[in-house]
């Protein structure tokens, strides 16, 4: 068997959104810019009612009022509650930005997406390899009140 070899130089690479994405020359996750972890805290703030420093599903359904607050409530809990605790700490939360970024999406996306939850919009399913019907075969996303 003949292995070729490529060089870089070969394929055109934008390599600011390889970086973004944590895949040129760095095995470290992607890191947030100071307007998106601005936003991102804001957001948190807006979602933790008690100031727990922790969003419950409680504290998320009330957060997503609107006629879809419950199916946006689970859907945020299925893709960012990893450990499936029932509850979303700060740090787990700007994880799971953190993972968003690195699957290809750039600082300004998230930054306008988190506007628009910020401001009453739902929550979105981000092409991040999480499914918000949850990690395991059992979790759904309910849709009954």
């Amino acid at each position: 068997l003949k292995r070729t070899l490529f060089s870089v130089q070969q394929f055109p690479v934008d390599r600011q959104r390889l970086l973004a994405m944590g895949c040129w020359g760095s095995k470290t996750k992607a890191q947030l810019s100071q307007e998106a972890r601005t936003k991102l805290e804001e957001l948190f703030e807006k979602m933790d009612l008690d100031k727990s420093g922790d969003i419950t599903k409680h504290e998320a359904q009330q957060f997503w009022k609107s006629k879809f607050g419950k199916l946006s409530a689970d859907a945020f809990f299925n893709e960012v509650d990893g450990d499936e605790n029932a509850s979303i700490s700060k740090a787990e939360f700007l994880e799971f930005w953190e993972q968003v970024k690195k699957n290809g999406y750039t600082d300004q996306e998230i930054v306008d997406e988190v506007k628009e939850m910020i401001n009453g919009g739902s929550w979105v399913d981000w092409k991040d390899n999480r499914n918000v019907q949850g990690q395991s075969s059992t979790k759904r996303i309910s849709t009954k009140s």
